[in-house]
């Protein structure tokens, strides 16, 4: 049954504790069946929201919240009413929070409603054969990802901190499900979430695209270092889409990015700098800091330029691959 606001007539959304219209916290006083002389549609444009200031303390956050949970179980109404709201409040065209609840409402069109219908499946460690035969994504579904991450480089070009002001929990929740939307959309469209964001994480990458030459096994690496360093956002001077170890040390692990992935090669060498089209060396710490090298050295054995140098013995990744 819809319920309505009695201090302002608007309608209610879900099980919302706050109006998102006039800000008025939601108590005995909400009445069913609204049948005063208010008119829901005049009523809601001559109100100005106090939403989508994500500066703005107290109750504000509650009714942040309540817009985020529409967009992401009704995402066309949610969209619906931030343009309304933007429509009738032009000055809040850029408020990051606006951004980011409408990458919710994106991330629930092309990601969250689809892994809500099956509950059971563990989609982080799919490829993209498994997302889209078993979860169901498709081209539609990742236009809405791109969508969604867009609005999240938006928000952060605007206000770099933006979810931390969203408190902890909600900073927390609100990282992990732009990181789910990321990883889907770069599993099935390689390099475009470093497009999008200008940074992206080996945990995007899947297993197929991390890489291992030599003696060296991507499943005998040092788990804790390992966890922790796929999980840290990193910039590159170009678009890489596949990572190959070269070197691990005790807080960090060195690799090597490389432009092709392991399903697109660009030649059947056997040197895999020039396979997957080596690009530089990206060390990653497990402090949360990353370097990069770009220069072009050679192989001491084969005398190829090549980026993919095994710093112990200056032996390239064909060579010693």
């Amino acid at each position: 049954m819809q319920k309505f606001c009695a201090s302002c007539g608007s309608r209610l959304i879900y099980s919302a504790k706050f109006c998102i219209y006039c800000g008025k916290k939601i108590q005995t006083e909400v009445l069913d069946n609204f049948n005063s002389n208010i008119d829901f549609k005049n009523n809601n444009e001559k109100y100005s929201p106090p939403v989508l200031n994500i500066l703005s303390e107290g109750e504000t956050e509650n009714i942040m919240a309540e817009i985020v949970n529409m967009c992401e179980i009704d995402p066309d109404a949610g969209l619906e009413f931030i343009d309304k709201t933007i429509k009738e409040n032009p000055e809040i065209k850029n408020n990051p929070f606006g951004k980011f609840a409408r990458a919710m409402a994106f991330g629930s069109k092309g990601l969250f409603q689809l892994s809500c219908r099956r509950p059971d499946v563990n989609f982080s460690v799919f490829e993209e054969d498994e997302l889209r035969t078993i979860l169901g994504v498709n081209d539609t579904h990742l236009d809405y990802l791109e969508k969604g991450l867009n609005e999240i480089r938006l928000m952060e070009e605007i206000f770099p901190n933006a979810l931390e002001k969203l408190g902890a929990e909600e900073y927390k929740l609100g990282e992990k499900k732009i990181d789910a939307m990321a990883l889907v959309l770069e599993r099935c469209r390689p390099g475009r979430v470093q497009q999008i964001l200008g940074k992206t994480k080996l945990l995007f990458f899947g297993h197929s695209r991390i890489l291992t030459v030599g003696n060296f096994k991507v499943n005998e690496l040092s788990k804790n270092i390992f966890m922790r360093v796929r999980n840290i956002f990193f910039t590159f001077n170009s678009i890489v889409r596949t990572a190959i170890v070269l070197e691990e040390g005790p807080s960090f692990i060195r690799f090597l990015m490389c432009e092709r992935t392991p399903d697109n090669p660009t030649s059947f060498s056997e040197n895999v700098s020039e396979k997957y089209v080596g690009r530089g060396i990206l060390s990653i710490f497990d402090n949360g800091n990353s370097t990069s090298d770009y220069p072009l050295q050679k192989c001491l054995r084969c005398n190829k330029p090549t980026f993919g140098i095994d710093l112990k013995n200056g032996i390239c990744c064909g060579c010693i691959g």
